[in-house]
């Protein structure tokens, strides 16, 4: 059987190709010419690119998300420790355990957002790629990345 997984060889691949396109992007190339470079199609190349957002998105977003709950878990142990001087009457332990139940609403969201004004004129103009497919070549499956 097989090896499967993260490591896995067509995965490993598939993740060299999303990086590869990513970096040609990042470099200015346009889709076609990241197609060019990498001998695929221009929406293969998009394709590739979006992927390895999304991924980076992803793998982002789980370590905020640990990250968070570290800070959660930091200010619990301070609120424990500030707590029972805070309800003996220790001002600055009040304080301060205000300043750390603040910091734990931010954390997870609780407070009201902060309310923005815009002033001026805003113009906000998003524009999809457009790609000739008249040749129906949106890549082949061989080509597809494996998703993880």
């Amino acid at each position: 059987m097989g090896k499967a997984g993260k490591s896995a060889p067509k995965t490993v691949r598939a993740t060299e190709r999303r990086e590869e396109a990513i970096g040609h992007r990042r470099d200015g190339l346009t889709y076609e010419k990241i197609g060019d470079k990498m001998g695929i199609s221009a929406p293969r190349a998009w394709l590739l690119v979006k992927e390895a957002l999304e991924y980076r998105r992803k793998v982002i977003g789980e370590a905020a998300e640990e990250i968070v709950a570290i800070e959660l878990e930091r200010c619990d142990a301070m609120i424990e420790g500030l707590t029972p001087d805070a309800t003996n009457g220790d001002t600055q332990a009040v304080a301060a355990l205000l300043k750390v139940q603040e910091r734990r609403s931010k954390y997870q969201g609780l407070d009201a957002p902060t309310k923005l004004e815009a002033t001026g004129d805003v113009v906000l103009s998003i524009t999809p790629p457009v790609f000739d497919c008249e040749d129906g070549d949106a890549g082949s499956d061989d080509e597809k990345p494996e998703t993880d």
